[in-house]
C-alpha cells in the first residue's frame, strides 16, 4: 500500500509522519532536492528547495516516480510524505491503484505560528509562501480531486500524534497482501459510524452565548419537513432543464440571529442580487428507486442529499437521474451551493406537479441546508441558511429576505448595471476549516447586538426609497456604511486590505462596494463604462482576479439545454 500525505506548509505533515514511528517506511519526496542542494553547496531553505522543486518539475513533471515505485516493490507499505503535484499523484494512483491520499490540514494563523518557530520567518515572510505555493504547485486541484481522508490538525499536538500513532499502528498490521480496503479500515477506525457530537461555541459576552450543532451527517438526513403536500401529478413530462443564476451577496440583516442548520427560529435575513453566472440542472424522473448521477456530474454528496429531502418531504417511490453544471466561482460568495441544491429541488418539485408550494420548498432546503466536510469524506456538514438564496435564484433581481425565510422585497435591477466582482487571491475552505466562519462569528454577534437596529432602520429609511427611486447612488451609500459598520471583522480577517480596497472605490466614484457573503469576494457595481474600467484597474492592481456580472431579473427559467 502507499500512503500519500499531502498539505500547505505548517500544516503539521512532518510531525504527523514522525508520530506514525513508521521511519523505515518513509519516502521524503524533499529529500532527493535536499541532497542536490548539499551536493551543489547551496544553503537548504525553504526557498532553495522550491526553487530546485519548480525546475525539475518543469523538465519532467514524473521524474520522482520511478524511484517512488521502486522503493514501494521494497515494502509492505510505503509512506510519501510532501508531494506537491497533482500530475505525479494521478500517475501514481494510475501505477499503483493501492493508493490512500491523505490530507492534514490547519488553520493560516496555527500554520504561520508553526513555521515562524521552526524556520524563525516573519509573517511576509509567511505570506509569500503562501503565495508560492498557491501559483507554483497543484495542491489546491490535489485537494479537491484526490483526497480520500482529511485530517484537521488545529488542535494539540498530543491529539495529532495519537491519531498519526493509530494511523502507523494500523498500517503496519496489514498484511503484505492488504489492497485498498486496508485504506478504508484505516479510514473506518479513525472516523467510526456513530458520530460524536461537535460544537461551535459562539459568544458575543458572558449575557449571550450559544452553541452551534455542526455534528458531519450522511446526505438524507431530515431536519425539517413541511406538514402540507399536495399529492404527486406526475405528467408525460419526465425530464426538465432548468438555469439558476448566481446570488451576489449584500449581507445578513442580522448576525446575532444566524443560526446553524436544525436550529429553530430562522430570523437573520438577507439582501442580494441574481446575476448571469449560471448554474444548469438537468433532471429525469426514472421508474426503479434509485439515483443515477450524469457522469461528468460533480457533488454527489450534496445532490443525494436534495434528492433524498425530496422524496421524504412527497412520498415520491421512483428515482431521478441527474445532470448538474454549476460555474467555476466556488467560496468567493456567488452562493455556489445553495443554488445548486435550490436548483435541483425546484426540477424536482416541477417534474412531480409541484406539490411542495414555492414556500416550503424554500423552507425545505434553507432548514435543511448543507455543505460538503472539509475533513471526512462522505459526510455533510451543517451549514447557516437564510432562504436568501433561493428567493434570490428563483424570482432574479435585487432581493430582501426576512424572518423564515419571507421574500418582502424585490425590484428589477438596471439592465445596464454592471457588477464588478474583484476575488482575492487567497485560500478558502468550506464551513468547517474557513478562518472566517471559525473565528467571526462570535465577535460579529456582539457587533450585531448594537448594528442590527440600525441597519433595520437604514433599509427602511434609505434603502427601501432608493430602490423604488431605483437611485443605485443612494443604494450605494447605504452598501458602503452597511459594510463597514456590519463586515469590517471577516473583511480584516482575510488580511489582503479588502477594507482599503473598498475605500479607494469609493473614492473613485464607484455608487457601491462591499465584501459578498462571507467573502472573499468584493464586488462594485456601476452603470458608467469608465468606472467599471477603473474598477477593474484597482482590483488588479490589488492583485485580484476579475470578473464582470450582468444582472439577472428573470431567476430560474427553464432551457432547452446546457
Amino acid at each position: 500500500m502507499l500512503v500519500i500525505l499531502v498539505g500547505w506548509s505548517g500544516v503539521g505533515k512532518s510531525e504527523f509522519a514522525k508520530a506514525m514511528d513508521c521511519i523505515d517506511n518513509m519516502y521524503i519526496s524533499s529529500k532527493p532536492m535536499v541532497e542536490e542542494l548539499q551536493r551543489r553547496g547551496v544553503k537548504v531553505t525553504h526557498d532553495s528547495i522550491h526553487a530546485l522543486a519548480v525546475a525539475l518539475y518543469k523538465k519532467d513533471p514524473y521524474w520522482q516516480v520511478p524511484h517512488i515505485l521502486a522503493e514501494l516493490k521494497k515494502k509492505k507499505f510505503l509512506i510519501l510524505d510532501g508531494p506537491r503535484q497533482a500530475r505525479e499523484i494521478k500517475r501514481l494512483i494510475e501505477l499503483y491503484p493501492n493508493t490512500l491520499v491523505v490530507r492534514i490540514e490547519a488553520d493560516t494563523l496555527s500554520r504561520w505560528k508553526r513555521l515562524k518557530d521552526r524556520d524563525d520567518i516573519n509573517f511576509e515572510s509567511f505570506e509569500r509562501i503562501e503565495k508560492d505555493e498557491t501559483k507554483e504547485t497543484e495542491l489546491e486541484e490535489v485537494f479537491k480531486e484526490l483526497v480520500d481522508i482529511t485530517i484537521n490538525n488545529n488542535g494539540s499536538l498530543e491529539r495529532l500524534r495519537k491519531i498519526a500513532k493509530m494511523f502507523g499502528d494500523l498500517l503496519k498490521n496489514l498484511d503484505s497482501n492488504s489492497t485498498f480496503k486496508g485504506g478504508k479500515k484505516i479510514v473506518s477506525s479513525l472516523h467510526p459510524t456513530k458520530m460524536k457530537k461537535k460544537k461551535l461555541v459562539v459568544e458575543a459576552g458572558h449575557w449571550d452565548k450559544t452553541e452551534w450543532d455542526v455534528t458531519p451527517f450522511k446526505p438524507g438526513k431530515v431536519f425539517w419537513l413541511p406538514q402540507k403536500v399536495k399529492k404527486i401529478k406526475i405528467s408525460s413530462k419526465k425530464r426538465i432543464v432548468l438555469r439558476a443564476p448566481c446570488r451576489i451577496d449584500v449581507g445578513v440583516l442580522d448576525y446575532s440571529a444566524l443560526k446553524t442548520t436544525g436550529a429553530p427560529d430562522y430570523k437573520a435575513g438577507e439582501m442580494s442580487f441574481a446575476a448571469d453566472k449560471y448554474t444548469y440542472v438537468d433532471v429525469e424522473l426514472l421508474d426503479r428507486n434509485k439515483i443515477v448521477f450524469e457522469k461528468e456530474a460533480k457533488r454527489h454528496l450534496l445532490l443525494t442529499h436534495v434528492a433524498s429531502l425530496m422524496k421524504k418531504a412527497t412520498g415520491y417511490k421512483g428515482g431521478f437521474k441527474i445532470k448538474a453544471r454549476s460555474h467555476k466561482y466556488r467560496h468567493v460568495g456567488f452562493g455556489s451551493s445553495a443554488i445548486l441544491s435550490e436548483a435541483i429541488a425546484v426540477a424536482m418539485n416541477k417534474l412531480l406537479g409541484e406539490p411542495l408550494s414555492v414556500k416550503d420548498l424554500r423552507k425545505l432546503i434553507a432548514y435543511n441546508f448543507a455543505e460538503e466536510s472539509d475533513t471526512l469524506k462522505s459526510y455533510l456538514v451543517p451549514g447557516a441558511s437564510t432562504g436568501g438564496s433561493f428567493n434570490t435564484m428563483y424570482y432574479g433581481g435585487f432581493v430582501i429576505t426576512s424572518s423564515e425565510t419571507e421574500m418582502i422585497f424585490r425590484m428589477e435591477i438596471p439592465i445596464d448595471t454592471r457588477f464588478i466582482v474583484g476575488v482575492p487571491q487567497v485560500k478558502v475552505a468550506g464551513p468547517e476549516a474557513s478562518e472566517v466562519d471559525i473565528n467571526c462569528l462570535s465577535w460579529m454577534r456582539h457587533n450585531e447586538r448594537f448594528s442590527a437596529g440600525k441597519t433595520s432602520s437604514w433599509i427602511l429609511m434609505e434603502l427601501l426609497p432608493a430602490c423604488i427611486q431605483k437611485n443605485l447612488k443612494k443604494m450605494g451609500n447605504f452598501f458602503y456604511n452597511f459594510t463597514f459598520f456590519s463586515k469590517l471583522i471577516p473583511m480584516l480577517l482575510y488580511r489582503n486590505d479588502s477594507p482599503g480596497i473598498i475605500f479607494e472605490l469609493k473614492e473613485n466614484g464607484l455608487e457601491a462596494a462591499w465584501m459578498t457573503s462571507a467573502g472573499p469576494g468584493l464586488v462594485a457595481f456601476t452603470q458608467n463604462k469608465d468606472k467599471i474600467k477603473k474598477a477593474v484597474e484597482i482590483f488588479k492592481r490589488r492583485g485580484c482576479n476579475v470578473v464582470i456580472l450582468k444582472p439577472d431579473n428573470v431567476g430560474i427559467k427553464e432551457v432547452g439545454k446546457f
